[in-house]
């Protein structure tokens, strides 16, 4: 067995390699016959954030539908635009692609709402999946192409019916509930309740 390093340049996303063997003869082979390419995170950074999510809304907002749905809010701290069209959300770590965003691209500042409810005939923001008020996963991940790399992932416990849990403040580290939810919009406009 053989190993070694291999340093990656700064901003690189993909690595394309294969191994070269010489015998005593000078014969030379090729492991695979084309160079494999290895794609191992993200080319760029974004700064997609799943900011606030309701998994239990029995009376605080309705869809195009009026149904009381589960709903996250996806919001877009960074300085550019965001096309969404390649990127997906998904409540299984071990399913990254479980629901494709529609074409649509994110403004900076932008706070976008989506409906986690499995009625995708309702909209291109329903979901094929719910949210699981007895705790779950929830992440944005990026193209096929990253190998669905991660941008945007967290775990969380037992929810409150109509009590939000979000980012304080907006794309922040710190997880809190908010007794008034505020979909579509800043968590800053929102009374919380303790972390």
């Amino acid at each position: 067995k053989h190993s070694g390093t291999i340093e990656i340049p700064g901003g690189s996303s993909k690595l394309f390699f294969r191994i070269e063997a010489e015998d005593a003869s000078g014969h030379i082979s090729y492991l695979p016959c084309e160079p494999y390419e290895l794609n191992f995170g993200p080319g760029e950074d974004f700064e997609l954030y799943i900011n606030e999510f309701l998994a239990s809304n029995s009376t605080t907002n309705t869809d195009e539908a009026g149904e009381y749905d589960d709903w996250l809010e996806v919001y877009n701290a960074g300085p550019d635009p965001v096309w969404l069209g390649d990127k997906y959300l998904s409540d299984n770590f071990d399913n990254t692609d479980k629901w494709q965003f529609p074409d649509y691209t994110i403004q900076p500042e932008e706070y976008l709402l989506v409906w986690c409810d499995e009625d995708q005939e309702q909209g291109p923001f329903h979901t094929n999946f719910k949210i699981s008020a007895d705790g779950e996963e929830l992440g944005i991940f990026n193209t096929a192409s990253t190998g669905f790399a991660p941008i945007d992932t967290l775990s969380f416990g037992e929810q409150t019916t109509d009590i939000s849990y979000g980012r304080d403040p907006d794309a922040g580290v710190n997880w809190i509930f908010y007794e008034s939810p505020t979909p579509g919009i800043s968590n800053m406009l929102s009374a919380s309740s303790e972390p």
